[in-house]
């Protein structure tokens, strides 16, 4: 929703705020005509999630799955950008991941960040063990908040001025947290703070919503 705002892909052809001449089609450059624009409008605009197999939700206990029990206070698997550029995913994932491997967030707070080489569990299954699941911008918006949605598991969103999906319709403080990138360093002790009482209202709100958000 930030005006004059950055790409974060990390594919140099879809980098849409690379500067671009053409001496027909954009003489005065493409950046010039995007300053100062969002490219998202709350008030018009919609956020769907991306779609999900069945295969990618097999462990979930929403859809018939064992409930397991949920031993990781938080969890996110994906590219954390150690080799991509700066900008990818707004420098986001490539700060956590060095958080959570200097602070040793794993063995003292039981919170799991990390790269598909990283472990061998199952992602599904992993996100069925995690009471909290990160949300992380990567290339562009997160497809994440369907992943932990349908795991049970609440989303905790960490990308500013970005909606998550159906944002505009769903009061989404009722079933997950929104943390300012400025406070990232500050995740276990913000996570380790919630009350179990308001988890296990969250978990309820999730039940309820899972196949408005994704049917």
């Amino acid at each position: 929703m930030d005006a004059s705002h950055k790409s974060n892909t990390a594919y140099a052809a879809d980098n849409y705020t690379e500067e671009f001449v053409h001496p027909e089609w954009a003489p005065g450059g493409w950046t010039s005509l995007i300053h100062g624009h969002p490219c998202y409008d709350p008030t018009k605009d919609l956020v769907i999630p991306a779609f999900k197999s069945p295969e990618e939700m097999k462990n979930s206990p929403m859809l018939g799955s064992p409930e397991r029990e949920r031993w990781l206070l938080a969890f996110f698997r994906g590219d954390m950008g150690q080799h991509r550029e700066a900008w990818y995913s707004r420098g986001i994932r490539q700060e956590l991941h060095a958080l959570a491997l200097e602070r040793f967030w794993f063995s003292r707070y039981n919170i799991s960040l990390g790269g598909y080489d990283e472990t061998d569990a199952p992602y599904s299954e992993l996100l069925a063990s995690a009471v909290f699941c990160l949300v992380l911008p990567g290339d562009g918006w997160s497809s994440r908040a369907a992943d932990a949605i349908l795991h049970g598991c609440i989303p905790v969103v960490i990308m500013d001025d970005v909606h998550a999906s159906f944002e505009t319709i769903f009061d989404w403080s009722q079933f997950s947290l929104r943390i300012a990138e400025a406070d990232i360093a500050r995740l276990p002790e913000i996570l380790g703070g919630i009350r179990p009482t308001r988890r296990r209202e969250m978990q309820q709100q999730l039940r309820k919503g899972r196949m408005r958000v994704h049917k």
